[in-house]
């Protein structure tokens, strides 16, 4: 514990262990009570000495503590509903709490209180002008949405009993990732050969439009090939799949020009795509070896998940439906997958639309 609260005093017992003891005169002698470990239990220990200062204050109760960002921050991570989150959105979560309290849990070398954040003071943190980026002031709401309700669930501070950030308006998130065009599939590939785990990973990556989490996990192995009647072959993982992020069915067909690729690419063990020692990726290192294989191919600002909106973007175009769509991306919901059909829809009423008057004058050839 960085600094005791008044009444709270450290001590070792016979085999080293730090304990902690709270001890305060009160009329007739005096109240000594051990404490949890501020580390390990950090929600039960403000808990207990919130009680004992109601208990021991002389003339009634006195006001609870203020208990810092840095503490719920610990005890929610510690918590058993954080635990239990999907092992990819645990650190995310993790690094964005972290994040937080390093840029507003502290003042003047001073710790800041979870209650100082009113709604008015969210706002103000969530402008352009305090946290740049409609997805970075998005993340700090979420992050400050999940301290308030562990803090009320736990009953860390007694005078939280609101989550202010309810009040709070989400900023209005558009995806920002932008799509590659065909020109620059085609740059990538041409520096690229085929054979090579980075083109792989490009083809995988565009072909299937899956997450890059689950694309790390994909295996040669497990894939379940059927023949078609013309011959070729295509696949489908085997049922049971799962994917990663939100724990839906992972269903995705492996069409023939993709299982020739895999096909054609050398690998030393089971998985589709494998690092330079032979190993899987992980789905951060997997982005990393994918970033970098970009900037090789002279492409700047391009990512795995703008191949996955080139991808549903030309299939929306080719005419495929809002339903087929989620069929192919995963998504759970009609609104993420509209998103594809809707720009698809545009762009085919306007190649639809008559000519401008002077169109005509334009020379051909």
């Amino acid at each position: 514990m960085s600094k005791r609260p008044p009444y709270v005093y450290e001590e070792r017992d016979r085999h080293g262990k730090v304990r902690y003891r709270y001890e305060r005169r009160v009329k007739g002698g005096k109240v000594k009570r051990w404490m949890p470990h501020m580390d390990s239990d950090p929600a039960g220990f403000w808990q207990l000495y919130s009680k004992l200062q109601e208990e021991t204050a002389p003339g009634g109760a006195t006001p609870a503590p203020a208990v810092s960002i840095e503490a719920v921050a610990d005890s929610y991570m510690k918590s058993r509903a954080f635990q239990e989150l999907k092992e990819t959105t645990r650190k995310a979560y993790t690094s964005r709490v972290r994040l937080f309290v390093r840029k507003f849990g502290f003042l003047e070398g001073q710790h800041v209180p979870l209650r100082a954040f009113t709604k008015e003071r969210v706002d103000r943190l969530m402008s352009p002008e305090v946290t740049p980026g409609r997805g970075a002031a998005n993340n700090l709401r979420r992050t400050l949405d999940a301290l308030f309700e562990h803090a009320i669930e736990v009953k860390i501070d007694p005078l939280i009993s609101t989550n202010p950030v309810k009040a709070v308006k989400r900023p209005k998130l558009g995806d920002g990732t932008t799509p590659w065009s065909l020109s620059e599939i085609a740059q990538y590939q041409n520096h690229w050969p085929i054979g090579t785990m980075e083109r792989l990973m490009q083809e995988v990556y565009y072909r299937t439009s899956q997450r890059r989490s689950d694309v790390a996990q994909m295996r040669v192995d497990r894939l379940e090939r059927f023949p078609r009647p013309d011959g070729r072959e295509v696949a489908f993982l085997p049922l049971g799949e799962r994917q990663e992020k939100t724990g839906d069915d992972l269903v995705v067909m492996f069409r023939p020009r993709l299982l020739w690729l895999i096909d054609q690419t050398p690998r030393t063990g089971p998985f589709v795509l494998e690092n330079k020692r032979g190993g899987p990726f992980t789905a951060e290192t997997l982005g990393n070896a994918f970033r970098d294989a970009v900037r090789a191919a002279d492409i700047q600002d391009r990512s795995a998940h703008g191949l996955r909106k080139s991808r549903l973007t030309h299939r929306a175009l080719q005419g495929d439906s809002t339903h087929e769509i989620m069929a192919l991306s995963g998504h759970a919901s009609l609104q993420q997958a509209e998103n594809y059909t809707r720009t698809a829809a545009r762009r085919k009423l306007l190649e639809g639309m008559e000519d401008d008057p002077d169109d005509s004058e334009v020379p051909v050839g």
